[in-house]
């Protein structure tokens, strides 16, 4: 059943086939006439292509005009900027002139300041110099005072001296006396008198000692004294003289700063000065640069606008083309629906449904077309009312032109009005453009989308065949494959026996393997246990060791640290007996 079914069903496929190329056929034909139809439409869209590109030529060429006025408010900009420049350079002329003022009042307040510190210094040197000359003086005198007493001094010294012989003789003489006891009364009264004499001597000479010895404690009192006020006055004259020094020299450095400032300021007045002729000359090039350039500007728009209007007419004339040949498309459209409809309803009942569908399709892109013409009409009108807006805009402009040469500011108003005309009329070229283009290339899609689909559905057909023909292929296989898996399952159930056997004796075998696996854990067990206790035991016996170590060792130091306590404490107590002794001593 199963094969004769399949047969029958071939021979339907192949009915189906014969069919659909029969159709195929005829869309191809179809498709060749929209193809001749899309190449015309296409030659078409590059004419119009080619107007439109004209017709931004033109627009580009108005697009100068805003260039005019884009240069105009610049020139604008430039002499407000001339101006506002003007102003400052006149704000910061008053500022440098008002700072320049107070610099030079400053800088003469400075040099009188230095004058008075200068003359100050002059009369602190000249009253130094005469303290110098007097403290001179004062030391010449105290030199030859010095020097008188030390005359004086040797001449005591020599007197002192010659009294020391006399008493040594009178002592030699007592002496003298003592010993010969045998003399006469007239060696004892003059040894009488003589006694008497040496005390008068030695009295006068410790008086004498003592008058010169108070004299000298005096000079010498009256010298130190001198030479410390020598000394003060020295230090005093080396302060004055440093701080002079340092007033002078922050002076001289704000005089070279302010000197600096001054330079600096007369070289950025210089500069700006510079750059404002060099401003003046600039605008004044580019204020007779666009004066000739607005003169022919003027005569270049008036040429292009003349150009813009026969182009306005040609564009009007290639629209109306357009249309027209845009209605015959319509036409011919339908009346190809019309028959395609008839070949339709001739067709087989099997692809009645795919052509209703392609209908429909076609009936679709028809009244896209239809819709899309009808867009493009009220575009054309639009286009219409926009170029007659466009001449009246051109002729307002050509009538300011001519009255631009008197008013400056209705010149660039009115040129702003056609720029914007023209921007807009640029926009809708543009719009139309990009729609055509957008036209041709969906209808070139939707022409290679329907020879794909057709051509999809083929190789669909063709691919159900040939799954149908492997399907017969291998179900002839699979019972050729069913008879072997019989046998092989027969002989899978004669395995099956011996593996079981197999499984039994395996699990014999592992149940021994577990049972000594087992045995040998628990002696490794049990020996890791012993290893354990005697590492345990070793620990805590090294434990114990190291305590005792420290503990030796912590009361060692304490034995130290006791004897240094004791013998710090030796060492101050020592101190004291010392210091004791020093003060009992002293």
């Amino acid at each position: 059943m199963s094969s004769s079914l399949s047969e029958d069903e071939f021979h339907r496929m192949q009915l189906q086939l014969i069919d659909l190329r029969t159709t195929n056929y005829e869309l191809d034909g179809k498709c060749k006439k929209l193809e001749r139809e899309t190449i015309a439409l296409n030659e078409k869209n590059e004419s119009i292509d080619r107007q439109l590109q004209n017709a931004n030529k033109a627009i580009q060429k108005s697009k100068k005009a805003k260039e005019v006025e884009v240069l105009l408010q610049e020139n604008d900009n430039l002499q407000r900027k001339l101006l506002s420049q003007e102003d400052d350079f006149r704000l910061q002329n008053q500022t440098l002139m008002q700072e320049l003022t107070a610099l030079v009042a400053t800088n003469e307040v400075l040099e009188k300041e230095l004058k008075e510190v200068q003359s100050a210094k002059d009369s602190a040197v000249n009253t130094q110099n005469i303290d110098n000359t007097e403290l001179e003086d004062e030391i010449r005198r105290l030199q030859a005072q010095n020097t008188v007493l030390q005359k004086n001094l040797t001449a005591c010294q020599d007197r002192f001296d010659k009294l020391h012989d006399q008493l040594q003789k009178t002592e030699s003489s007592t002496t003298g006396a003592n010993e010969n006891e045998e003399s006469g009364q007239q060696e004892e009264d003059i040894g009488t008198e003589l006694s008497p004499r040496a005390l008068k001597v030695e009295d006068e000479v410790q008086v004498s000692s003592e008058e010169h010895g108070h004299e000298i404690n005096v000079l010498k009192l009256q010298l130190d004294t001198e030479l410390e006020e020598k000394r003060m006055l020295r230090e005093k004259l080396a302060t004055i003289e440093n701080e002079n020094k340092e007033k002078v020299d922050h002076l001289q450095e704000e005089l070279d700063k302010t000197s600096e400032k001054l330079k600096k300021k007369q070289e950025s007045f210089i500069h700006l000065q510079e750059e404002k002729e060099k401003l003046f000359k600039e605008t004044n090039q580019k204020l007779e640069e666009s004066q000739s350039s607005r003169d022919r500007d003027k005569i270049y728009y008036t040429d292009q606008i003349n150009k813009l209007q026969q182009e306005i007419q040609r564009s009007k004339q290639s629209l109306e083309e357009s249309h027209d040949s845009s209605d015959q498309t319509v036409k011919h459209l339908q009346s190809k629906l019309q028959t395609l409809q008839q070949q339709i309803d001739a067709s087989d009942i099997v692809n009645s449904q795919k052509v209703k569908e392609c209908s429909t399709k076609y009936e679709q892109q028809l009244e896209e077309l239809g819709n899309k013409n009808s867009k493009l009409l009220l575009e054309k009108g639009d286009l219409v009312t926009q170029l007659q807006a466009c001449k009246n805009a051109n002729q307002e402009t050509l009538d300011q032109l001519y009255a631009l040469q008197q008013e400056r500011e209705g010149h660039i108003q009115q040129w702003q009005e056609v720029n914007k005309v023209a921007e807009k009329r640029k926009s809708m070229l543009d719009e139309l453009a990009n729609k055509y283009q957008r036209d041709s290339a969906s209808h070139q899609e939707k022409l290679r989308l329907m020879e794909e689909e057709q051509e999809t559905e083929i190789r669909n057909l063709q691919d159900k065949l040939n799954a149908e023909h492997k399907r017969v292929i291998e179900l002839e296989k699979m019972k050729s494959q069913f008879e072997e898996m019989k046998q092989q399952v027969s002989s899978l159930e004669e395995a099956k026996g011996w593996l079981e056997r197999q499984l039994k004796e395996t699990e014999e075998q592992f149940n021994l393997y577990k049972e000594q696996r087992e045995a040998e854990m628990t002696e490794i067990l049990q020996k890791h246990d012993i290893e354990i206790a005697t590492l345990e035991e070793k620990y805590l016996t090294e434990k114990e060791s190291v305590a005792e170590d420290h503990s030796s060792r912590i009361n060692e130091y304490d034995e130290k640290e006791r004897t240094l306590q004791t013998e710090l404490d030796d060492e101050k107590k020592s101190r004291k007996a010392k210091t004791g002794i020093k003060r009992w001593c002293g």
